[in-house]
């Protein structure tokens, strides 16, 4: 990206390394490149990696507008987070229990690290 910043094939292998490294503060610094790129909506992992980065008040933090997160994606973490609390440390029942609601999306990923979706 650094030689051709219109490399999409770059932007995104380095996004998706960046998700799945778990780096959402990296995620949150390179999305305004999305815009070299003809995106029309933000995609959903990089939606549920900035809601993760902002934190509790997503919905209040200075983002721009068209790609800040979406009201649903915050308040699935909201519910995500609620969900998750039940359990305490028992991570091998939450990851079991929590797969079928959640096991597709980046929240659950980014706290154990593993997708919840069967092949």
């Amino acid at each position: 990206l650094g030689s051709n910043p219109n490399n999409r094939m770059a932007f995104e292998y380095m996004m998706a390394y960046y998700l799945l490294t778990c780096q959402v503060d990296k995620v949150a610094a390179q999305i305004h490149r999305l815009e070299n790129f003809g995106y029309k909506k933000l995609p959903r992992y990089y939606e549920e990696a900035l809601v993760i980065h902002m934190g509790p008040e997503a919905e209040k933090t200075d983002f721009p507008n068209r790609w800040r997160p979406g009201k649903e994606a915050v308040q699935r973490a909201w519910n995500f987070s609620i969900a998750r609390n039940q359990f305490g440390q028992d991570d091998k029942s939450a990851m079991r229990k929590l797969a079928k609601d959640y096991g597709d999306s980046y929240y659950y990923y980014y706290i154990f690290k593993v997708s919840g979706v069967k092949p």
